[in-house]
């Protein structure tokens, strides 16, 4: 069994992670901004509570270092983003911005940096992305967390040859949120009219359906599990109602794939 390290577990999907793992026999150490035991189901399976906030870089350090010395080694980093906000782009403020590219984009990258020389000690080392499809297909009104998303991937896909000399596996999961309140959906209130016009409607609607479809949290450990069990892990795992979508839009060629999420998303060109 492989001690681990799983961010962003006061999240839905963040807990089940942290559990599913140590139900597993596995010793996880549960970072979060509030430092607090996860909620579900974790009395009596060791996880040590960690405070760490992903939007600064010292607690980053700080936190990696005191897993490191809570644990024998630091065999496993699960990097657990937040899904962030689906909104037309010239409706995002500067601050849901920032703050979505700092937890799934720079505070991910310097988790991993922080934690590698770590891993590099560990003869069972892996590196897990927790991601969406959001990383390998344009979703209208996610372009902040698009951007994240294939930035963070993009990232993992060099650093599994990177690090191979040192044999830290890499692998992504694509998950859809495992709680429909995950999607941060643009207020209402922004629908009746702040200025923009009525423009963006049919693709709010489209959003709102679209985050109805979750991904179950078990169905997420289950394949998270067999990623620490593998000895050769694929790079990429995409889960869920999405994986067809995500397979037949990477398959078709630009214009077949455009009018796919034009389609989808009930979006005419004007």
């Amino acid at each position: 069994m492989s001690t681990v390290l799983v961010t962003e577990a006061d999240s839905n999907l963040g807990e089940r992670l942290a559990v599913g793992l140590a139900d597993a026999g596995h010793q996880v150490v549960a970072a979060s901004r509030s430092g607090d035991l996860p909620r579900s189901g974790a009395l009596g399976l060791g996880i040590i509570p960690l405070e760490m906030d992903l939007l600064d870089r010292s607690s980053v350090a700080a936190g990696v270092a005191a897993a490191a010395d809570l644990l024998p080694s630091l065999d496993v980093v699960v990097a657990n983003g937040v899904v962030g906000t689906f909104a037309p782009l010239e409706q995002v403020g500067p601050e849901d911005m920032s703050e979505l590219l700092g937890h799934n984009l720079i505070g991910q990258l310097q988790l991993v940096q922080a934690a590698i020389p770590h891993l590099r000690r560990s003869e069972r080392a892996r590196i897990v992305g927790i991601t969406s499809i959001a990383a390998m297909i344009g979703l209208p009104g996610g372009a902040i967390s698009c951007a994240a998303r294939a930035g963070f991937e993009a990232a993992l896909d060099a650093l599994r040859h990177e690090l191979s000399p040192f044999a830290i596996r890499v692998s992504t999961i694509q998950a859809a949120p495992a709680d429909e309140r995950e999607y941060n959906l643009p207020p209402s209130s922004l629908a009746d009219g702040s200025g923009i016009g009525d423009g963006y409607d049919a693709l709010r609607r489209s959003v709102s359906h679209f985050g109805c479809h979750v991904e179950d949290p078990d169905t997420v450990v289950k394949v998270l599990r067999k990623v620490l069990a593998a000895e050769h892990p694929a790079f990429r795992y995409t889960l869920g109602v999405y994986a067809d979508m995500v397979r037949e839009l990477r398959s078709a060629d630009d214009e077949e794939a455009a009018k796919a999420m034009r389609e989808l998303f009930e979006i005419e060109y004007a």
